[in-house]
Parts: structure tokens; sequence; C-alpha cells
């Protein structure tokens, strides 16, 4: 009997084990499935969104709603790590994250839903570039006709050509002397020749011209105006489009034909050990060079429409590495643009040592790319334009320190575009009735679709803004998730009790972004109470980062009466982008009125100065102490807005420790 005992026990021993784990694997097979979706708040600050801002977050890409010229709301993706390098060290803005825990389905209708509203509006507003740069392009020709054309050349039109400044000058005619051929070029003419015959380029170019003479205004349809949120428009290769890119055919067929060589301005290169090339490179960049040279063959053979471009860099960088070949010293295409902005004399001494760490940073990183890329068994496109991008930020801020000279600044990576302005004799061949006709059409096209995209998305700062725009996007995914027109319209009408019991299924709650939660603070505290949250994260601002180091190390009251102000902090420089002000009030709640006060009276006394400057500067002093007058008010009732913010940055110095944050 005891034995029988013993069993029973021991079955029930082990049937208690199977259901506790009956029971626990759902919640593991939930928890190992759960993903979050990060609603960012970002902090009231001087600069753009100064009443705050806010976004949503999925890993690696971060979606937000900004204001755009005209009175729009726009979707704007941008990847994580930037917006938060942007938001938290540029302007100086501490964000709070608010992790909302879901699971792998919610997770991807969201981000899809947030990506298709980004994609939808890039193409709802690439609709409306191209009939404006259609009207210009009509626009031009009308005054051709009527007898106004440019006064140095009365033959020919200008166009702007993308990479073709990498050969030539503006307004430089077919005729014009060379004053340096390309080899490289040369040979692959006479390859051509030899594969398709003596006469094919010269055909080639016909045929792009009589495309030109041809060409005809695209018929906008009216009927296509009214947009809606989930509709894509139908896209239109439209005459303008369609004329840019054969002319830049044009071009760049005429490049090759006649073997033109990189202009001297176009080439970077920099006398130092780092840029010279071994004989294992240079046998790696010989292969590259047939590569690149059987492309620009295909290029050429290429149906796509759009091939002149592509052959116009291609040419460029085969000239470039002919370049690096001859001499065993790496040369690169110039890839910074022409109205790249640039950094003063002034500003390379005030921000010295910022500039010196941004050299550091080119500097690892053209020495990653270069690895990576001699690594490699075949160089492809792409490793190679990120290794020309870095090589050409690491050579402009070195011989910008070393010589003194401004210093051209981008983000990302750059493809060479330095353009041209160029006269052309090539033009269609349409008569005055015909181009009033198109002009009118597409005229009125414009003002319908212009008012259509107003009506959509337009900007409100207590109804339409970079809050509420996420919530109907949270919204509008959960009413197609549950298959019923349970979006509200435009005018605010009240979701269905659908999509509310949607969001308390998938998110934990439901935020109704309406009045007071519009506001971006408002809005993150709503998040957290409402929706399933984990645990809240403050990323602070650079300078809160950098005080904690700071007191860390020296915590007394000279160092706080040191860095409570701008005229004696160690972590804060004069940058003209902010307004006058005294005293730093993030770090200071309680004396945050007094300090207020005074940076009140500083705006104003720089607004009187200038009331008496307005004739030397047009009123910018004026214009600054206004701003910065009205930006201290609110510290008088214990809001922060004055903060300072830094025109540069060492990026990777202070992201690399925050990847995590940034959901990388």
């Amino acid at each position: 009997m005891s034995e029988i005992r013993f069993s029973l026990n021991v079955s029930a021993v082990l049937v208690a084990v199977l259901l506790l784990l009956a029971l626990l694997l759902p919640k593991v097979a939930y928890c190992s499935a759960t993903r979050t979706v990060d609603y960012l708040y970002i902090d009231a600050g001087e600069g753009d969104s100064s009443g705050g801002h806010a976004a949503i977050r999925f890993g690696a890409d971060t979606f937000h709603f900004q204001y755009f010229d005209g009175g729009l709301l726009r979707a704007v993706r941008e990847d994580s790590a930037h917006v938060e390098f942007k938001y938290r060290f540029l302007g100086n803005r501490t964000v709070y994250v608010s992790p909302i825990e879901v699971d792998e389905e919610t997770y991807q209708l969201l981000r899809d839903r947030f990506n298709h509203r980004f994609l939808l509006q890039n193409q709802q507003f690439a609709l409306l570039d191209s009939v404006k740069a259609d009207l210009g392009l009509i626009e031009s020709l009308l005054g051709f006709y009527d007898g106004k054309p440019d006064s140095q050349n009365p033959n020919n039109i200008v166009v702007e050509i993308r990479a073709a400044g990498l050969f030539l000058t503006d307004n430089v005619g077919k005729s014009d002397a060379i004053a340096e051929e390309s080899p490289v070029l040369r040979r692959l003419v006479a390859r051509m020749a030899d594969l398709y015959g003596v006469e094919y380029l010269a055909q080639k170019q016909a045929s792009v011209e009589r495309a030109i003479r041809r060409l005809k205004p695209t018929e906008w349809d009216l009927s296509q105006v009214n947009l809606a949120e989930d509709k894509f428009p139908t896209g239109a290769y439209s005459f303008a489009s369609r004329y840019r890119d054969l002319q830049t055919m044009r071009v760049a067929l005429e490049v090759l034909r006649l073997g033109r060589s990189l202009r001297p301005e176009a080439e970077v290169r920099l006398e130092s050990a780092e840029f010279q090339l071994d004989q294992t490179q240079l046998l790696q960049f010989k292969r590259y060079a047939r590569k690149l040279s059987d492309e620009i063959l295909a290029l050429v053979e290429s149906e796509r429409p759009d091939w002149g471009f592509p052959l116009l860099v291609a040419m460029a960088r085969l000239n470039a590495i002919e370049r690096s070949i001859q001499t065993g010293q790496l040369v690169f295409v110039d890839t910074f643009d022409r109205e790249a902005k640039r950094v003063d004399s002034r500003d390379l001494d005030r921000y010295q040592a910022a500039f010196q760490s941004l050299l550091g940073e080119a500097r690892a990183d053209f020495l990653a790319q270069k690895a990576k890329l001699y690594s490699m068994p075949v160089i492809d496109e792409f490793a190679y334009a990120r290794f020309e991008s870095a090589a050409n930020l690491y050579a402009e801020l070195s011989l910008g320190l070393q010589k003194g000279r401004p210093i051209r600044i981008f983000d990302g990576n750059l493809m060479p575009v330095r353009q041209a302005r160029l006269f052309s004799s090539s033009m269609p061949r349409l008569d005055s009735v015909e181009l009033q006709l198109a002009s009118a059409n597409a005229s009125a096209f414009q003002v319908a679709y212009s008012s259509s995209v107003a009506g959509l998305y337009p900007y409100d700062l207590l109804s339409r803004n970079c809050v509420s725009e996420i919530f109907r996007v949270i919204d509008s995914a959960f009413a197609d998730s549950i298959n019923r027109d349970a979006v509200a319209s435009p005018s605010g009408n009240a979701l269905t009790i659908g999509v509310r019991t949607e969001s308390k299924h998938r998110l934990g709650g439901y935020v109704d972004a309406k009045l007071v939660n519009a506001i971006p603070y408002v809005s993150a505290e709503r998040v957290n109470s409402a929706y399933r949250v984990g645990v809240e994260r403050e990323l602070p601002s650079y300078r809160k980062m950098m005080l904690q180091q700071i007191y860390r190390k020296n915590n007394g009251l000279l160092t706080y009466l040191k860095e409570s102000n701008t005229l004696t902090s160690s972590l804060y420089t004069r940058n003209p982008d902010d307004s006058l002000f005294i005293f730093f009030t993030d770090d200071a709640v309680v004396p945050r009125p007094l300090y207020g006060s005074v940076n009140l009276l500083a705006g104003l006394a720089q607004s009187l100065a200038g009331v008496f400057l307005s004739p030397l500067d047009g009123g910018q002093t004026l214009l600054n102490g206004v701003k910065g007058f009205s930006m201290s008010l609110p510290e008088l009732v214990f809001f922060n807005m004055r903060k300072g913010s830094y025109r540069f940055q060492p990026y990777h110095r202070l992201m690399s420790p925050h990847r995590v944050a940034s959901g990388e």
C-alpha cells in the first residue's frame, strides 16, 4: 500500500509540474516574442519644436512629424542614432524614453503603418515638386521662344546638370578647348568603337538629340488631385524630369567622346602615408578600374531613362582611380556639393577642440573604410562610395585645420554631384501655343493639387501637431487590423469603440491625442499611465551629462557657480544660433524665476541695442533680442527653455557609449 501511495504521490507531483509548465509556457513564449516600441519625448528648447517634441522609435528607425513651409505637417523617417545625436548633443535637450511593450505582430503592424505614411507622403510631395519643375521649364522655354534668350548666347538655353561640374565649368560649350585629356576614357572610346563600330557613339548622341527635340509636356490629369492618406498617387515621369535626364545623357556622352579629365578642383588628395598604395592595393584598384569600364559600357547600352548621371559619376571615379594607379597615391572625386555649408575661420578658432575631435573621428572612419575595402576580393560600388565619402571628410578636415581655410561640412555619405550650369542648343521643338496650353494645364493642376495637400496635412498647434499625428497613425493601423472604417476624419470626429478596444488589447490602453493630450509633455505622461510601458529612461542632454561627470570629480559651490552661467561655463561656447542669455535654467528649478528674470533683462537689452543697429544688420540683433526675451518668459513660471545648443560635436565619441539607448 505504501508503494502505491508513493506512486500516486509521484504521479500527483508530475501532474502538478506539467500543469505549472502549461501555465508558464504561454507567458515564456509571450515574453520571448515581446518587443518594445519607444515613445520619445524631447523636452523644450530654443530651436525647432521649442515647446517640446515627440517621436516614435522602432529600433534603428525613428518616425516623427515636422512643420514645413506652407503650414504643412509631414512625416519624417530618420536614423535613430542621428535623431538622438541631433537633439541630445547638438540641441542639448533631454530625451525621455517610454518603452511600450508589444508582441511581434503589433510591432510590425505599427512600424509598417508609420513607414507607409512616410512613403505615401514622399510620393505625394514628389508629385507636387514635379509639376512645379514642369512649370519652371515651360516658363524658360516660353521666354526663349518669345525672343528673350540669355544675353550671353542667343542660340542656347541654360541647363543645370548634376555631376557635370566634375568635368566642365559653368557656361562651357562643346567647342571649348580641353585642358587635359583622359587616357582611360580615350581607351574606353576605342574599345567601344571595336565592340559596336566607329559610328556608335555619334549615333547614340544623335538619338539623344532627337529624343530631346521630340519631348512633349506632361498632360496633368486634374482628376488625380483628390488625395487620401491611404492611397498612393499615380506617379508621373514628368516633362522636366525627362528633359533633365536627356540633357544629362547628352552631356555625359559628350564628356566621353571628348575624353574629358577631371577638373583639378574636383580631385581630392592628401599628402599622407595613409593615402599611399602598395603593390597589392594597386592590383586591386586595377581590377576595379576594369570593372568600372565594363559598367560604363553597360550604362551606355542601358534601357533605364536616367543613365546619364551614373555614367558621369562612373567616369569621374574611373579618372580618379586611374590617377591613383599612375601616382601610387589615393585620388578621390570631390563629393561635396557646390552649395555645401562652410565653417569659417572664426568658428574654427571658437570650436577648435570639437574640430580636433571630429578630425580624429574622420581619420578613424577613413582607416576603417579603407581596411574594409582592401579586405574585399573584388571592390563593389557601395564599399567604394563609403570609402570615397570617408576620404573626402578626412581630407577636408585635415587640410582645413592645417591651412586655416573654410571647411565644408555634410551629413552622411554623398555621391559626387558637383553641378554645372551649361548652355545647350538642344531643346524640345515646341511652338508658343503648345507651351502656353501646357503652362495653363500645369498651373491648374498645381493650384488644385496644392490645395488638396494643404487640406490633407494642415499644421495646427493644438489639433494637428507632432503628437496628434503619431496617435492618428496608431489609430489608423488598429482600424485596419479590425477591418472597420474606424479612423476619424480630419475634423477630429471620435474614433469607434473597436479601435479603443484594439489599442487596449495591443498596447494596454488608449490615448486620445486631443486638447491637452496633444501637448508633447502631457502626451508622454499619458503614454506612461495608459500603455504597457516598461522601465522609463532619461537620456540626459549633453550639458547635463557632462555636469554629472564634473560633479563626480568636484562637487562644490564654486563649481556650481562657474557652470551656472554662459560667461564662465567650461561646457558651453557662445553659439550664434542661440539668442543672448546669461543663466542656464535646465538644472536650476528653485532659482529658475530669478535666473529667468536676468535672462529676460538680457533679451530686453539686446532688443534695445538692435533698434539702433537695425540699419547696419537688417534687424538681426533686434530679432534675436525679441526671441531671447520671449524664450525667457516661461522661466518666470518654472518652465525651462534656455539650455544653449552646440554647433559641432564629435559624433562617435558621444554616441558610442549610448548605442543601446538608440535601439541599436
